[in-house]
Formats: structure tokens, C-alpha cells, sequence
């Protein structure tokens, strides 16, 4: 029985360091904090997001959840301590994001969890690099996100931004 328990730590070890280095947190989510913006930006890299199998590892998404909480909240931080507001900025980058990288069930989850921890802190959302299958997919998460915050999310296309309208989707 004893061998039994080690050789499932052992498991779960190896579970936790492959998820660990199946997304490397700092390459997908960190903090970029300019005068430019008058605002704290939380930068997102997509395209070094790793897709989880949930059913083999339920806990897979926590450590990226906490994370990106982890990060907002110090962004906030930054913005009130900087700016003197308590708002943030995230900029999703999806250059070379493949199909194959998105998960739905996470972003549910993430919008979720933004929403409560988080609540009427994002000024705006603005996505670069998005491929043209992206509004698709923005089109399955759209119920999903908080009606207040949906006029906050804009593409960038040729270095300018457009707001995504309500009308786009409906």
C-alpha cells in the first residue's frame, strides 16, 4: 500500500511539473506599465497558451487562473498607485495562435472569474493579431461576457483600433 501512495505522488508530481511547463506563465501574462496608456496593461500572448486535457487533469487551468488574477491585481495596484484610477487595460495578443490553442471551456471560466474578482475594473480590451476565425469564436463566448464590459473589447488591425459593437454579434 505504501508503494501504491508513492508511486501516485509520484504521478501527481510529474502531472503538476507538465502543466507547469506545458504554459509558461510569465510568456503568456505579465504586466507592461507605460505613461503612454495612463493605465496598468495586462499583456496576453496567446500563442504561448497550452490547451489541457480537463478530464485527465481537472486542476490543469488553476495555476494559470491565479496567474492572471495574480497579475490584474497588481496592475491594479499600479494604476492606483501611477495613474490614480483603479482600472486596467488587456491587450490579447493572438499572433500565431493556432485553432488547436483555444479552449472554450477555459475563457468561460476566465470571464467568470474576471468578472467576479475583478468587477468594473477593465477599461478596455483590445485584441491584435486576430484571425479571421477569431470573431467566430468571439461570437460562442459573447453570451457569456457581462453586457457592461462587451462595449470595452476592440480589435487592432493595421494599428488601428475598432470597436467591436454589439451589433456584430447579435
Amino acid at each position: 500500500m505504501n508503494m501504491s501512495s508513492n508511486h501516485s505522488n509520484q504521478i501527481s508530481k510529474n502531472i503538476n511539473n507538465d502543466i507547469e511547463t506545458e504554459t509558461n506563465l510569465e510568456q503568456l501574462c505579465n504586466i507592461y506599465d507605460s505613461e503612454r496608456f495612463k493605465y496598468a496593461v495586462v499583456c496576453v500572448n496567446c500563442c504561448h497558451f497550452k490547451k489541457i486535457k480537463l478530464k485527465k487533469y481537472p486542476s490543469g487551468y488553476d495555476k494559470i487562473y491565479t496567474h492572471m488574477v495574480k497579475q490584474l491585481a497588481e496592475a491594479i495596484k499600479i494604476s492606483e498607485t501611477k495613474y490614480n484610477c483603479s482600472q486596467f487595460i488587456v491587450l490579447a495578443d493572438l499572433h500565431k495562435t493556432r485553432m488547436k490553442q483555444i479552449d472554450t471551456k477555459f475563457i468561460k471560466n476566465l470571464i467568470v472569474i474576471l468578472e467576479n474578482t475583478f468587477p468594473d475594473r477593465l477599461k478596455y480590451c483590445i485584441i491584435r493579431n486576430a484571425p479571421s476565425i477569431f470573431k467566430i469564436i468571439y461570437k460562442l463566448i459573447y453570451p457569456w461576457v457581462d453586457k457592461d464590459t462587451r462595449h470595452k473589447f476592440m480589435f487592432e488591425s493595421k494599428g488601428k483600433l475598432k470597436k467591436i459593437l454589439n451589433t456584430d454579434f447579435e
